[in-house]
């Protein structure tokens, strides 16, 4: 076993551990408040050296200063590791059912694997490696099931997901909702960069708008840029900011056609005026 702050990085964090939000940073001093007046109740269990349950607490303790209690769990009478943490976290932890959603669709992924996993210990008949059993069924329904939401809510998710994954992470935040992120989704972006198209581009007002536009999204990307020069950017933020970034990309790449359609239409525009006038 590491020393135990080590297990603060993520990267000491088992894969199934992530499927699940972290708590805010208020909610993780209040935590930390508690341990520091009463002690630490649960223990930080491991598996396979990585933190599988425990994430918030482990975090906790560091703001309270206190060294925490590890469990480490044998894999063989643990079973699948997804479906443990799914147990031990959806009943004491305050998620919405969208919130579920996002985390029965990263449950999903993790159960094909195991899936895959244990078709290919079979094929191979390989005794190196404990892959747990699994009930019948596929993946989706089982996720569903076990994250207790309707298969249907994870299918919204995955449609989030591959359209804007800043969307589903405000909504496994619970920042907004899934129907409305969905919406959003199924919308298109919003009507701000929506009202320009090489359809609709009348007259110079149109080259106007665009230009201002695209200045905004300058201005929100140094922004972002200012955000990642700072000591304290973390991972979450690195991976959000990513995420903006390319939004912003695509706008700029929208716009440059746009402001291009703008110009040509004009152009045309006054050489008919012109010959109009001669």
């Amino acid at each position: 076993m590491k020393p135990w702050l080590e297990y603060i990085d993520p990267i000491n964090w088992h894969e199934a551990a992530l499927i699940f939000p972290l708590m805010a940073d208020e909610e993780i001093q209040k935590l930390a408040d508690d341990i520091k007046a009463n002690g630490l109740k649960n223990s930080i269990v491991l598996l396979n050296d990585k933190v599988l349950d425990g994430r918030n607490r482990m975090l906790a303790c560091k703001l309270a200063g206190v060294s925490p209690d590890f469990q480490s769990r044998n894999a063989e009478k643990l079973g699948s590791p997804v479906s443990w943490v799914l147990s031990q976290n959806l009943h004491r932890r305050q998620l919405t059912a969208s919130q579920r959603s996002v985390i029965g669709m990263e449950a999903e992924k993790l159960f094909a694997i195991e899936a895959q996993e244990r078709e290919h210990a079979r094929k191979t008949q390989s005794t190196v490696a404990f892959v747990p059993e699994s009930p019948k069924g596929n993946s989706r329904d089982r996720a569903a099931k076990e994250s207790n939401v309707s298969p249907r809510y994870i299918q919204d998710a995955k449609l989030v997901a591959a359209k804007s994954p800043e969307l589903l992470a405000k909504v496994k935040s619970g920042e907004i909702s899934l129907p409305k992120a969905k919406k959003a989704t199924v919308q298109g972006a919003p009507k701000s960069y929506c009202s320009i198209t090489s359809k609709n581009v009348k007259d110079a007002r149109c080259l106007s708008m665009a230009q201002h536009r695209l200045h905004y999204c300058q201005a929100k990307t140094q922004v972002l840029f200012a955000v990642m020069d700072e000591a304290s950017f973390d991972i979450k933020t690195r991976d959000a900011a990513r995420s903006v970034l390319q939004t912003y990309l695509r706008c700029f790449q929208d716009f440059a056609k746009f402001t291009a359609d703008a110009v040509e239409f004009i152009e045309k525009n006054i050489a008919a005026r012109r010959e109009v006038a001669a």
